[in-house]
């Protein structure tokens, strides 16, 4: 059995972000994100105020992965969660 195991290159996510967005977005968001720690809503994720920009690519990343493992073989199972 074949396993793949991966996931979208942070830094090259984290570029694609600060690339798309302005600074006082950003800072508005962080500001929103200690707002919800300092509440001890530790449950909190920013990627979701930027769901576009974070956890689509990361899904689509890892979709394509998948996709191209399982062209080149036929006995990949995935679960992705």
């Amino acid at each position: 059995m074949q396993v793949v195991i991966g996931g979208y290159p942070i830094l090259a996510l984290r570029d694609m972000i600060v690339r798309n967005h302005e600074f006082q977005e950003l800072y508005d968001i962080f500001k929103i994100m200690l707002d919800k720690f300092e509440q001890k809503e530790l449950s909190f994720d920013p990627q979701y105020l930027l769901i576009d920009h974070c956890i689509n690519p990361q899904a689509e990343y890892i979709s394509e992965v998948l996709r191209q493992s399982c062209h080149s073989s036929n006995r990949i199972v995935a679960g992705i969660s």
